[in-house]
């Protein structure tokens, strides 16, 4: 690296992060005065679900490091990035408990051997991870600025308690080496409850890291979509964290344009339409309201049968649905983390999901969107959306509201788009016009940060 850059370290344990940290690690592209470094928990291979984001840090030849060469070797140590890799490729993301299901003799024996090594080094970490390589690393990219994000670790993904601790373990040496901690919000959230987003944070320490006291995760700057989301987070900034507005810098309109270009033109997964077709992503929610709303939803293939069905799993909700659906049916098609959504939403005439972040980038490129509220109902949810007082979008909140708006939509009929200037400012910008990027925003306050 250039001796007149400043080092910026991203820290990320998942997919989804590299969806908000891209449009910046790309926008220092160029740029001469910063230069990004990553750093994955657990491995490169997990984080890299989406064949967009491996393309582009080796085009930008980003610096890749892991959490696999940071912990001890022997026995275990071989056998963490073995196992981690293994088990995304036996069916992606999946809780402990699903790991235990039918399949073949070599098929079983992973998800045990899985499940014995993954419980190792959640239950004992510090006996494995190595502290002193985390020094000798962090001392090496000589960093300017630590970006972490501040979505929760889910306790059911691979290794969570591990990279958790490991996270943490980081950021805390990072304080003490009065390095700045530059966090992230993972943005426009579909669901609107400001009061509840501090339960979101989920962190393990050590006594010899920190003595368990927060304020060692607490940020020096704290990037919200929205000011008024400053109270929600009120338990990680402290006294002299420095909150900032900047908007969802994953939804950038440019941005958005160009991951979807590069996106469709690396793809093999050789995926065609070949009538309309209806984007089904589905939601992580309750098990009960899936099993309610999924073939409710999928009976729009038998009742159109000019349409075909593509349904999109969560990346790391990849068990929700079997893969028996599509069975019996050549126009139901399933896809897990082998097809980028930028690919899927590149080719779909309509998007109807229950409540996914995906919304914003179909409306966004403006792709009609129906909003199939059933599970309110089903979940006794009683809070609002970010699609409440929006006319972008069909909303429905029973199956024959559902097909009723399938059929405005294959007859040509669009969402009223009067107000998709004031919803992207209201929602995913932060008041900045869709003309112009966020993207230098979260530079500009980058940049502030390393003086």
């Amino acid at each position: 690296m250039a001796e007149n850059r400043k080092n910026i370290l991203f820290l990320v344990h998942s997919n989804n992060d590299m969806d908000y940290f891209l449009p910046v690690i790309h926008g220092m592209n160029g740029k001469g005065d910063m230069a990004p470094v990553v750093f994955f928990l657990v491995s490169e291979e997990e984080s890299h679900i989406s064949a967009a984001h491996k393309y582009l840090l080796e085009e930008l030849n980003v610096p890749v490091y892991s959490l696999k060469g940071s912990v001890k070797k022997g026995f275990f140590g071989r056998w963490l990035t073995v196992v981690s890799t293994r088990s995304l490729k036996l069916s992606g993301t999946v809780p402990i408990k699903m790991l235990c299901g039918s399949g073949d003799v070599m098929r079983s024996f992973w998800k045990m051997l899985y499940i014995v090594v993954e419980r190792l080094f959640s239950v004992f970490p510090q006996m494995f991870f190595r502290k002193e390589h985390i020094a000798e690393l962090i001392e090496g990219v000589s960093p300017s600025l630590v970006v972490v994000d501040v979505q929760r670790i889910e306790k059911h993904a691979p290794f969570s308690d591990l990279r958790s601790y490991c996270n943490s373990t980081i950021v805390a040496f990072c304080k003490r080496k009065k390095i700045p901690v530059f966090m992230m919000e993972h943005g426009a959230i579909s669901i609107v409850d400001f009061g509840d987003l501090n339960k979101c944070v989920f962190f393990r320490f050590d006594n010899e890291t920190c003595d368990f006291e927060e304020r060692y995760y607490r940020p020096d700057i704290m990037a919200l979509s929205f000011d008024h989301e400053r109270k929600g987070y009120s338990r990680l900034i402290g006294p002299g964290t420095v909150v900032k507005a900047l908007g969802t810098v994953r939804y950038d309109r440019a941005w958005n344009e160009y991951i979807q270009g590069i996106s469709v033109r690396i793809d093999k997964s050789g995926i065609r339409k070949n009538k309309f077709t209806v984007l089904y992503v589905v939601a992580p929610l309750s098990k009960e309201a899936n099993e309610v709303m999924t073939p409710e939803i999928l009976a729009i293939a038998e009742k159109f049968p000019e349409t075909e069905l593509w349904v999109k799993l969560h990346p790391r909700y990849q068990w929700a649905i079997s893969d028996d659906i599509s069975k019996g049916s050549d126009r139901i098609r399933l896809f897990r983390n082998d097809v980028d959504i930028n690919v899927l939403l590149h080719y779909a005439d309509l998007v109807i999901s229950p409540l996914s972040s995906v919304l914003f980038q179909a409306i966004i490129d403006g792709i009609p969107v129906i909003l199939y509220e059933r599970w309110k109902k089903l979940m006794n949810f009683t809070g609002r959306t970010a699609f409440e007082d929006t006319e972008c979008i069909f909303r429905a909140s029973e199956p024959e509201m559902l097909y009723n708006h399938c059929s405005r939509v294959i007859a040509g009929e669009r969402p009223s788009m009067r107000d998709f200037r004031e919803f992207y400012k209201k929602k995913i910008s932060s008041g900045i016009d869709m003309d112009k990027s966020m993207v230098e925003g979260y530079l500009k306050a980058i940049r502030e940060a390393c003086r």
